[in-house]
């Protein structure tokens, strides 16, 4: 439970401060101990390889590939950047060759549904008109200002007061 607390934070925001917050009120494990995981866990991945590269499943090992290779990083509350994460993507990309392997249907998957679970859809489910706002708001026909009486004199002696105590 606390590997998982502490790793659900680490994989939404990676924030050391908030692991540790939560550290020291014995939720979940240390952020150090959070990087420890990852390492072995990729270390493990490295050496069960036996020098070899993981390709994905559908790819062909004798086929040219071409990788693409960059950084990215975590939107960390840092203003340095240093203690940032940041993590390396690769994408492959092979020619096709007309022979990749579909997802099957379900007719050949033999899957039964079972019954549903609610009769009705729920508020979730529902699906929103869309509206475009206009960019000025559209008023309502009920809408109605109120207008009040203004004392034109007493404006007037407003105005005169302050124009002559800025002259003073």
């Amino acid at each position: 439970m606390h590997i998982m607390n502490s790793q659900a934070i680490y994989e939404a925001c990676r924030s050391a401060t908030l692991i540790t917050s939560f550290n020291r009120y014995g939720l979940c494990i240390r952020y150090d101990e959070v990087q420890r995981h990852h390492n072995d866990i990729d270390r493990f991945i490295i050496e069960s390889s036996s020098d070899e590269v993981p390709f994905p499943s559908h790819f062909g090992s004798s086929q040219f590939t071409i990788a693409a290779f960059d950084n990215f990083d975590h939107d960390e509350a840092t203003l340095s950047g240093i203690g940032g994460s940041h993590d390396t993507v690769s994408v492959l990309f092979q020619e096709d060759n007309g022979s990749k392997a579909e997802k099957p249907g379900i007719s050949e998957t033999r899957t039964e549904h079972g019954q549903k679970t609610f009769d009705c859809d729920l508020k979730c489910q529902e699906l929103q008109s869309l509206h475009k706002p206009a960019k000025r708001a559209d008023l309502s026909a009920d809408y109605a200002t109120e207008t009040h009486p203004m004392d034109h004199d007493l404006l007037q002696a407003v105005r005169t007061k302050h124009l002559t105590s800025s002259l003073a």
